[in-house]
């Protein structure tokens, strides 16, 4: 509640924050408007990466952009686990049988018990997903 606080003693018309920052202030903004305190406009402030002579030759090493470094983790990870990999890795086929079962099993719960459909609704979900 700080900015809150902080933005009813000293109102400003602009934030200048980070990413971090500027995340945390956009989840306060319902309760700006709850309190009817103007939320001041967001500006992202410029960053800069300082990288060592070390952690460059890894990153080279590695062959990875900087851009790499800055993208989702779990992206970058299967990205290049499938540029190493000598193994197709591609499961959408066993993902289309995987759900052409839970629609077989979909219909025999309709036509027994109906109470069973939201527990299959959250296995297929937690399947496939997996």
């Amino acid at each position: 509640m700080r900015p809150l606080y902080q933005e009813i003693i000293l109102p400003n018309l602009c934030y200048v924050g980070g990413g971090g920052e500027l995340a945390y202030w956009l989840e306060l903004k319902s309760s700006f408007k709850e309190v009817k305190v103007p939320f001041p406009v967001l500006l992202l402030r410029n960053s800069v990466l300082l990288v060592t002579e070390k952690q460059n030759k890894k990153r080279e090493k590695l062959n990875l952009s900087f851009s790499d470094l800055f993208e989702k983790q779990s992206h970058l990870i299967n990205r290049k686990a499938t540029e190493f990999s000598q193994t197709n890795v591609d499961f959408s086929g066993l993902k289309q049988q995987l759900e052409q079962q839970f629609d077989i099993l979909k219909k025999a719960v309709l036509k027994t018990d109906k109470s069973f459909a939201g527990a299959v609704n959250a296995q297929e979900r937690k399947q496939i997903k997996g």
